[in-house]
């Protein structure tokens, strides 16, 4: 895990609190953030990212679904 080399993580989703805990537990630093909020919003928290540590080195968009069905069963 990356925490557990030093390496400081910045850890985002809606309902972060509940969903996250784990990783806050674990050192993370925990930020709301829900992607359908005006721009002006997105902004300011993007600041608040980047106080956190003074600045964002890595990005990673960890967001997606996955369907166990087998393809020709999606729809």
């Amino acid at each position: 895990m990356i925490l557990s080399r030093g390496d400081k993580v910045i850890a985002s989703s809606r309902g972060a609190s509940s969903r996250l805990a784990h990783l806050q537990n674990a050192g993370a630093k925990i930020l709301e953030i829900d992607i359908t909020a005006p721009q002006v919003e997105l902004d300011q928290k993007i600041w608040e990212a980047s106080g956190f540590y003074g600045g964002i080195d890595v990005l990673v968009n960890n967001a997606g679904f996955f369907d166990w069905n087998v393809i020709e069963e999606t729809r």
